[in-house]
């Protein structure tokens, strides 16, 4: 995945319509492999969910930092720690290298928290903070019924 590189407004987002409702336990994210821990790969973020949301607004201040009242927080990765064996900002190690070819498996909080659409609000990246890059995601949970 690969958010345009004519994004203007950082932190990045993106949205995704799940198409169903689900309740998250967990995700695994990827670096695509070749800008692991650099580049447009992202360093910090937080996932949003919501089971049924306005998409009808069109106010760009919303979808910027109003949204985030009416989203769930559903992860929040605010140190590199959390992730990167290391938890170095600068040198790549191979335990570094081997935990971004594995996937990085993250907790998701609260409680069996319903949703049917996620938002990724990427706060920094490695290098290049107005777009981003991704290999792969996961969520692993249950459908709602």
């Amino acid at each position: 995945m690969f958010t345009s590189n004519e994004v203007s407004l950082a932190p990045v987002f993106f949205t995704i319509d799940l198409g169903q409702t689900v309740v998250f336990s967990r995700y695994k994210l990827w670096h695509r492999n070749n800008v692991q821990y650099i580049n447009a790969s992202p360093k910090l973020w937080k996932i949003y969910g919501a089971l049924d949301p306005n998409l009808t607004i069109t106010d760009t201040d919303y979808w910027v930092t109003g949204y985030q009242e009416d989203w769930i927080l559903l992860s929040n990765v605010d140190d590199i720690s959390m992730y990167k064996p290391s938890g170095d900002e600068v040198n790549i190690t191979d335990e570094d290298r081997a935990a971004a070819t594995s996937g990085f498996d993250l907790e998701c909080i609260g409680d069996a928290i319903p949703v049917r659409y996620i938002r990724f609000e990427i706060t920094e990246n490695w290098a290049v903070p107005i777009r981003t890059v991704i290999g792969e995601l996961e969520f692993y949970g249950a459908l709602v019924e």
